[in-house]
C-alpha cells in the first residue's frame, strides 16, 4: 500500500506551519484509512464463511440495537469455545447503545466511559459500512485465535524532488498482510 502527498516549492514560502510536517501526518493518517479498509473487508468476507450461516447470524429486531443482540453475538463466540473480545460498529449504530437507559447501561460504563459491554470492548468505527443493507455489527474473538497482520516492511516515509512539476512528492509505503485464519471467531448481524 502507498500513498502519495503534493507540496509545492512556493507552499515552502507561503505556509505559516511546518508543511513537510502535515504532508507527512495526511500520508500517515491515508495509510491508516487504507489498513482499516482492507481489514473490515477481510472481516466481512470471513463473517460470510461458514459457520457463520444460517442461525448464527443474529437478527436486529426493528433495526435497533439492544443488549440482547450484543448477548447473542457474544453467546454464537462462546459457543464456539472462543473468547469473544472485541465488537465492531458503525457510529450511527453506537447512537443506539447512547440512548439505553440506566438499568442498561449498567454493565456497559467502565470508569465513566462507554467503551466494553460484557467484559468485551466496543470499536466504533467510520469505515465500517453503514446505511439501508449495509450495517453491520461484529463480534470477533482474541486476536491470537482470529488472524494475523503480518507486517514485511514497516511504514517508511520518502520525500522526493519532482523537478517538472515544481514540488516535492512525500511518498509513504508498507508491506503488510491481512488474514483471518478462524472465521468461527466472528460473528455477525444480518444486515438491517
Amino acid at each position: 500500500m502507498s500513498v502519495n502527498e503534493v507540496v509545492k516549492w512556493e507552499d515552502l514560502t507561503i505556509r505559516r506551519y511546518p508543511i513537510f510536517d502535515r504532508a507527512k501526518e495526511r500520508c500517515a493518517i491515508s495509510m491508516a484509512i487504507g489498513e482499516d479498509d482492507e481489514i473490515f473487508a477481510v472481516l466481512k468476507a470471513a463473517s460470510e464463511l461458514p459457520p457463520n450461516t444460517g442461525a448464527d447470524i443474529i437478527a436486529v429486531p426493528g433495526g435497533t440495537l439492544t443488549r440482547g443482540v450484543f448477548a447473542d453475538l457474544y453467546g454464537v463466540i462462546a459457543g464456539r469455545q472462543l473468547v469473544p473480545s472485541t465488537f465492531l460498529l458503525h457510529p450511527r449504530k453506537y447512537a443506539d447503545i447512547q440512548k439505553w437507559n440506566s438499568t442498561d447501561l449498567d454493565i456497559l460504563v467502565e470508569t465513566g466511559q462507554f467503551g466494553v459491554l460484557y467484559g468485551s470492548r466496543l470499536i466504533v468505527s467510520t469505515r465500517l459500512p453503514n446505511g439501508t443493507g449495509a450495517n453491520r455489527v461484529y463480534c470477533t474473538t482474541t486476536p491470537d485465535k482470529l488472524g494475523r497482520i503480518p507486517e514485511r516492511k514497516a511504514v517508511e516515509v520518502k520525500i522526493f524532488d519532482n523537478v517538472n512539476e515544481t514540488a516535492y512528492n512525500i511518498v509513504a509505503w508498507e508491506q503488510i498482510g491481512i488474514g483471518i485464519f478462524n472465521p468461527a471467531g466472528v460473528s455477525r448481524t444480518a444486515d438491517f
